[in-house]
């Protein structure tokens, strides 16, 4: 086509002006696979795959063309208002009074003190509501994912705390006179909401809402403050501190025993070990719990002295040898995202990324990692040889895959 242009003439032909196209938007987040990996490399970086994200695992594309699959043995992150943010189980205020973990897989409150339940499960619009029968509660301190209820009893404690997959209360017994108390040799709390509460032979409960269970709570168990192992009992945790005890776990040196447990009615009965409120050797402050949670654990430790699987707060892997016992610890890490999946995969690394919180060698020391049957009834450790006790932080256990 040949148009005029003033006085002369201007013949186009076939060129066109080049139209730039439009810069890509880095969300960091894409729906699919494969808009994920086309947004990584145009913006050279990580993004996530949207659609595999669940709170153990999710699925990332990298800048180089391969996807890394991360899997987690705990909650990693939560939905909140259509979209995921990371776990957070810091308490906060909530509009409502009462202290909520900012952000957590568990829909949990806490009483701010007065009347009213001291804390509060709900899951799928249905409660477990837990209240203390000893009148108003005080005001608590509340310090990160714990909120401490003073002198409940005279010199007692009660601390709830917000955990990976629910929350735990603990009673702190603070002298030998509070152990004397009859409302500690047989602690009671009151039970409410929509859930019924179920013990098992061993001690485990279980809240029912008809046929589905919304929270369960591994046997209790209490422990005292002791720091040296001389004369301790089998069955021994770790802190996260690895030393001394807390509410959140028995420290290495800790004498741990059974708290026999009763549903009569509508309260739940805790039954601390008599001869162990009782023993001279006992070091105060003893604590007493249980733990709730609204996920099936996935991850768990034997030891070669039989003791049972009671410490939820760090895995622990190796020879102890404040007490002798030798520690393994079991892992179940989730191969698929929300209906993405490591099968058919070209997996070109892994590895397993842990907190190392305390270790009783400064020197390098191996560990390793072996593939295992199902998490189930974990039995003993048949070998008592192993190198210095390791303990890793819980919540940091997350393993990675490298594929295209």
């Amino acid at each position: 086509m040949v148009v005029a242009a003033g006085s002369g003439l201007v013949d186009p032909g076939p060129w066109r002006a080049a139209v730039a196209a439009p810069a890509p938007v880095c969300t960091g987040v894409a729906d699919s696979e494969a808009q994920a990996s086309a947004l990584a490399v145009a913006c050279d970086e990580p993004v996530v795959v949207d659609g595999s994200q669940t709170e153990f695992a999710q699925v990332v594309a990298q800048p180089d063309g391969r996807f890394l699959f991360e899997s987690a043995a705990v909650p990693q992150r939560t939905h909140r208002a259509g979209s995921w943010v990371d776990v957070d189980l810091g308490l906060v205020r909530a509009e409502d009074g009462l202290w909520r973990p900012a952000a957590s897989v568990a829909d949990v409150a806490f009483s701010a003190g007065g009347p009213g339940p001291l804390a509060t499960l709900v899951s799928d619009g249905r409660a477990l509501v837990m209240s203390w029968p000893g009148g108003a509660l005080p005001t608590p301190t509340v310090s990160g994912d714990s909120a401490t209820y003073p002198n409940v009893l005279p010199d007692v404690d009660l601390v709830v705390r917000a955990t990976w997959t629910g929350f735990s209360h603990v009673f702190v017994v603070k002298s030998a006179s509070a152990a004397a108390n009859p409302a500690v040799r047989q602690i009671r709390f009151g039970l409410g909401g929509d859930a019924r509460v179920l013990p098992d032979p061993d001690g485990q409960l279980r809240a029912m809402v008809g046929s589905r269970e919304i929270a369960s709570a591994e046997p209790p168990v209490m422990w005292d403050s002791r720091t040296e192992g001389a004369g301790r009992s089998a069955g021994t945790q770790a802190s996260p501190e690895g030393l001394a005890s807390t509410a959140a776990a028995a420290g290495d040196a800790a004498r741990v025993a059974p708290v026999e447990v009763e549903v009569s009615g509508s309260d739940l009965l805790l039954r601390p070990d008599a001869e162990f409120l009782t023993a001279p050797d006992t070091v105060f402050p003893l604590y007493v719990d249980p733990a709730w949670s609204v996920y099936k654990t996935k991850w768990a430790y034997a030891t070669n002295n039989g003791s049972s699987n009671t410490d939820y707060s760090a895995a622990r892997v190796g020879l102890n040898p404040d007490t002798g016992a030798l520690y393994r610890s079991f892992f179940q890490f989730s191969t698929t995202a929300n209906g993405v999946s490591l099968r058919g995969k070209h997996v070109e690394s892994a590895y397993v990324q842990m907190k190392l919180d305390h270790s009783w060698s400064c020197d390098d020391t191996v560990t390793s990692m072996y593939w295992t049957a199902a998490i189930g009834a974990v039995g003993g450790v048949g070998s008592a040889r192993g190198g210095s006790q390791l303990q890793f932080r819980r919540g940091r256990a997350l393993v990675e895959w490298r594929y295209r």
